[in-house]
């Protein structure tokens, strides 16, 4: 994907385009502003990294980066020094394009150097990057599918669903409802790709039997709906002395009721949900399988691993008897 600068105006594809047609997918892709110096936006295979790249006049120095999630560094490319500013913290994607816009178009409309004009939008964004008090569209999508199992228990157990729900307390999994435990996955790709966080989110606990729930929603234009308003409705099926506990359990993962009106990307279900046992052949990583690496790969000194599944076409699907055996309809 290309983009070119007209003399008035920056022409870049809005955050939407790029999310949608790069990072969502996994796609790699840059956007070209200018060739010659270079300056252009780029995202990494699988929409693990999200960065610029901007040529470097002679007498710049790149220094490390002030913050912990955004990295600088000074490569080349085909001889020239420039700068690759970059950040692999999904969370801040839609926040960091918003910088880079920033940083470009003072490096195109205002001649500022690349440096420069970093250190200066760094200084403008600083306390949003630092602290962000709305959720990112990432854990938007992530609580539109923990609500939907919500709502589902809640229609066919009442008060027992909503004490299901143990996520928001820093349980093991999303969901625990006698020995069966849920984590839930929802997407709004064309496949049924998931991020998996850590070597124990599709490890079940003991005497527990895991399932992933897989949901993928999709962009509804004028219909589905708006994240407050799942949450407005479903505040509606719970009995006025469980309402308290379901305030908490939302405030614990980060939704205020006061900032409803900032999450106006409407959703709905793209089809029906899947049930995936979590046992032999579906794809996950935990500690025992780092256990049977060879002990050159120095097993014991990964710590944290973040990576994606594709579970296209497994599981239970919804609307059967095997699905409704383990998550009951009302």
């Amino acid at each position: 994907m290309t983009s070119e600068l007209e003399p008035a105006s920056l022409l870049l594809p809005g955050w939407d385009v790029v999310r949608r047609d790069f990072i969502e997918p996994g796609l790699p892709g840059r956007v070209v502003v200018r060739d010659n110096p270079k300056l252009e936006l780029f995202v990494d295979p699988g929409g693990m990294r999200f960065g610029a790249t901007l040529a470097l006049p002679s007498d710049s120095l790149v220094l490390p980066s002030p913050f912990t999630d955004i990295t600088m560094v000074e490569v080349r490319i085909d001889g020239t020094r420039c700068v690759e500013i970059s950040t692999d913290a999904t969370s801040l994607f839609g926040t960091f394009y918003l910088l880079m816009v920033d940083v470009v178009r003072a490096v195109l409309e205002r001649s500022i150097p690349p440096i420069a004009a970093l250190d200066t939008s760094l200084s403008h964004w600083r306390a949003l990057l630092q602290t962000s008090a709305l959720l990112s569209d990432e854990r938007q999508l992530g609580l539109v599918g923990e609500l939907w199992l919500l709502e589902r228990l809640l229609r066919s157990l009442g008060s027992i669903g909503l004490q299901a729900w143990v996520g928001p307390s820093s349980q093991s999994h999303d969901f625990r409802l006698g020995d069966a435990e849920f984590e839930v996955k929802a997407t709004s790709g064309a496949r049924r790709v998931h991020m998996i966080n850590g070597l124990h989110q599709l490890a079940p606990t003991a005497d527990a039997r895991l399932y992933l729930l897989s949901l993928r929603f999709v962009d509804a234009g004028a219909g589905g709906e708006t994240l407050g308003e799942t949450v407005e409705r479903i505040s509606t099926l719970i009995t006025p002395g469980d309402l308290h506990g379901f305030q908490e359990k939302l405030s614990a993962v980060g939704f205020r009721a006061a900032d409803a009106v900032h999450y106006s990307r409407r959703r709905r279900m793209a089809d029906r949900a899947r049930l995936i046992p979590i046992e032999d052949g579906v794809p996950r990583l935990t500690a025992g399988a780092f256990v049977e690496l060879p002990v050159r790969f120095a097993p014991t000194r990964i710590s944290d691993v973040t990576y994606r599944i594709d579970v296209e076409g497994m599981g239970l699907v919804e609307g059967t008897t095997a699905f409704t055996a383990v998550i009951p309809s009302e």
